[in-house]
C-alpha cells in the first residue's frame, strides 16, 4: 500500500449499523462495476494490481457482523470497479469496530 497518489475524493455513506468512507486515489481512471469482488484477509493473499481506494468502516461491534461487514466492503468494491477488497486492519476497542481495506484493480 504506497503513500503515492493524492486522495480524490472522500464520501460518507450510512450503511446498516456503520459508517463507510471511501477516499479514491487520485489519476485512476473510473471503471465500470465489477461483476465479481473478492474480499480477503490474509496479506499472504494480496495480490499485485492497482490500488484505487482506501476504505474505512466503521461501527458498533456488537450490531455490526463480519458477514455485514464483508457484504459491504464487497458491494463498495463492485462499485468502485475493484477486483479485490483487502481488510488491512481489524480494530476492535470498546464496543467499536474499525475495519480499514484497500479495493485493487487487477
Amino acid at each position: 500500500m504506497g503513500g503515492r497518489a493524492l486522495l480524490l475524493a472522500l464520501s460518507l455513506v450510512g450503511c446498516a449499523h456503520g459508517e463507510l468512507r471511501v477516499a479514491r486515489l487520485s489519476g485512476v481512471a473510473p471503471s465500470a462495476p465489477s461483476a465479481r469482488v473478492r474480499v480477503i484477509r490474509r496479506q499472504q493473499d494480496l495480490p499485485r494490481g492497482q490500488e484505487i481506494a482506501f476504505i474505512e468502516l466503521t461501527g458498533d461491534d456488537g450490531d455490526l457482523e463480519l458477514t455485514e461487514m464483508v457484504a459491504t466492503l464487497r458491494e463498495t468494491g463492485r462499485e468502485l470497479g475493484a477486483s479485490v477488497v483487502a481488510m488491512v486492519r481489524v480494530d476492535r476497542v470498546a464496543g467499536a469496530v474499525r475495519v480499514i481495506a484497500v479495493a485493487i484493480r487487477r
